[in-house]
């Protein structure tokens, strides 16, 4: 790839994505503030999950175009962490947790 390509592809990324130094400032700030509050507990692949979806969010923010890949980038990464969760034998979901609620006395169901 030649200077003049490498020139196009930056200007069409910044077109897409908006300014690299805007995004990464944003992007930085969100997973400073992750890293410093939230990430105790949680193993490499959820916190890498978190850091990229978090960059990406950082590019939602500051692009003029709706990009759709960023968006599908997210659920990427979401599924990948899901993915790993259904491995584990002591993740749960909203249907397990339905579930073991139907089987104890304290269930109530309303029909209102």
């Amino acid at each position: 790839m030649n200077n003049i390509q490498k020139d196009k592809q930056l200007l069409d990324r910044r077109d897409i994505y908006g300014n690299y130094k805007d995004i990464s400032f944003t992007s930085q700030k969100m997973k400073k503030v992750f890293n410093d509050t939230l990430s105790a507990g949680l193993n490499e692949y959820e916190k890498e999950a978190i850091d990229m979806i978090l960059h990406k969010i950082s590019r939602i923010a500051h692009s003029k175009k709706k990009y759709i890949d960023n968006w599908r980038d997210i659920i990427g990464y979401a599924q990948l962490v899901i993915n790993e969760y259904e491995k584990n034998p002591d993740a749960i979901d909203s249907k397990t947790i339905y579930s073991k609620l139907k089987n104890t006395k304290e269930f109530i169901c309303s029909a209102d």
